[in-house]
């Protein structure tokens, strides 16, 4: 494997080489990029971290990754003295863990660039008793480092793509020793399970554990309950459809869904409110001029509506869609009519409410399919699919109680989770459990 390892830092080297003019101007002139790059390539070593005393070390790329571990770091807390730190490779994602952990006296940081010598300085200053790595953020440096340090290395909540499993099942025998530095893989499914077996990774260390995101209390992370008349002005009977995380490509179905229902809903008493939060903001005035070049009033959530008179609202901020879907009577999951995996379906239904998604749910695909079995949503692959499940539901007050009742149903089927991860987490790390308990 030392050989793979060689390689792979002389083409980081060669690739750092060619992109140094442009990383420098990024550094130089951007204030964000200055900030995340110099703690990442040479780290700051967390205030109140104390190098004799031991700590487990848990990693989650991004926002999803940080949201997903939460009910992973209470169990263990719940459970264990020894104190948790925990790591994040972007902005909002460190904004997330700050804001998350700030109350449980949990460190936060970046996690280092997979440069060897920012990797050791990392692994010697926070002297970590175990790392847990988070789904998919998974470096070879790094894992090589802590196995070389002797340092338990569990791979949490894992998941093998569709197109992951392609690529690494063709180089497995390459990429199979380095995987199996691993000493626990947790996968999320049955399906995971096999794969993480198939690409190299010895088929004792893997236990299926289940999907974190189920543990996830996602009531409890929306700050107030308010009311559709509180946050936009309009009648409690007027129905609001919100299409969460959308990709471009389905912002233009998404319009040929709104000329259809509103046509349709015209001469009722109701009328709906379509609520656009595209998983890019900044495409917020591409959808808003889409709307408008056809007849549409639109208007930005960051504007603080409450006139309660436009045909379409789009989210042009972060950190609103929990609470957008707690006062919806229908959801959409976006990119699942392009085909980019989808988002997560658990948050709209764990506020009892239908969900709809496209053909392209890779990512959740057992979630979608609980979802879809217990009668709490739907698959759509078109416009007209999508426009006809909607007015299905919005014109049948019975049928849309009972779709999101069956929908919050199947979000609890998997419960305790965290609970499970821990019990295997506590088998490898028997000897240190002992020690800090």
């Amino acid at each position: 494997m030392s050989i793979w390892i060689f390689l792979y830092n002389f083409i980081l080297v060669c690739l750092l080489t060619v992109s140094f003019p442009l990383l420098g101007l990024l550094v130089l002139y951007m204030k964000k990029w200055r900030t995340i790059f110099l703690e990442r390539i040479w780290l700051k070593i967390p205030e109140g971290i104390n190098e004799n005393e031991g700590c487990i070390w848990i990693h989650g790329l991004s926002v999803g990754e940080t949201l997903s571990a939460k009910p992973l770091v209470d169990s263990l807390s719940k459970e264990l003295s020894i104190p948790l730190v925990f790591s994040v490779s972007t902005l909002t994602g460190y904004q997330t863990a700050k804001k998350m952990f700030q109350d449980v006296n949990i460190l936060v940081f970046y996690f280092p660039f997979d440069i060897s010598l920012s990797v050791k300085k990392a692994l010697n200053a926070i002297r970590p008793t175990a790392v847990i790595i988070i789904e998919n953020d998974i470096w070879p440096n790094f894992v090589w480092t802590v196995k070389k340090k002797g340092i338990p290395l569990i791979w949490a909540n894992a998941r093998v793509s569709d197109r992951s499993f392609s690529g690494y099942y063709t180089f497995r025998h390459i990429i199979g020793p380095f995987f199996d530095c691993f000493d626990l893989v947790l996968a999320q499914t049955n399906e995971d399970k096999e794969r993480l077996s198939g690409i190299g990774i010895c088929s004792e260390k893997i236990k299926r554990t289940g999907n974190l995101k189920f543990d996830r209390d996602y009531r409890a992370d929306i700050s107030e309950n308010l009311s559709k008349t509180e946050l936009f002005g309009i009648d409690e009977s007027k129905m609001i459809f919100v299409a969460g995380s959308t990709h471009s490509g389905e912002e233009e179905i998404l319009l040929d869904v709104y000329e259809r229902v509103s046509s349709k809903m015209a001469g009722t008493k109701t009328g709906i409110l379509f609520i656009i939060a595209p998983r890019d903001p900044s495409r917020s005035s591409d959808i808003s001029e889409l709307f408008e070049k056809n007849g549409y009033s639109t208007g930005f959530l960051g504007d603080n509506i409450r006139d309660g008179r436009k045909d379409i609202i789009i989210v042009d901020t972060l950190g609103r869609l929990l609470e957008l879907y707690s006062v919806c009577d229908v959801a959409f999951i976006g990119g699942s009519l392009v085909d980019l995996g989808g988002h997560n379906p658990l948050e709209p239904a764990s506020f009892e409410k239908p969900v709809m998604f496209g053909p392209y749910m890779n990512d959740f695909r057992e979630i979608a399919c609980a979802i879809v079995s217990a009668g709490g949503g739907f698959e759509v692959v078109s416009a007209d699919d999508l426009s006809q499940r909607l007015l299905d539901l919005v014109s049948d007050n019975e049928k849309l109680a009972e779709t999101g009742k069956r929908a919050f149903e199947a979000s609890c089927v998997e419960k305790g989770v965290a609970k499970a991860c821990s019990n295997e987490i506590f088998s490898i790390l028997k000897k240190d459990y002992e020690k800090y308990n």
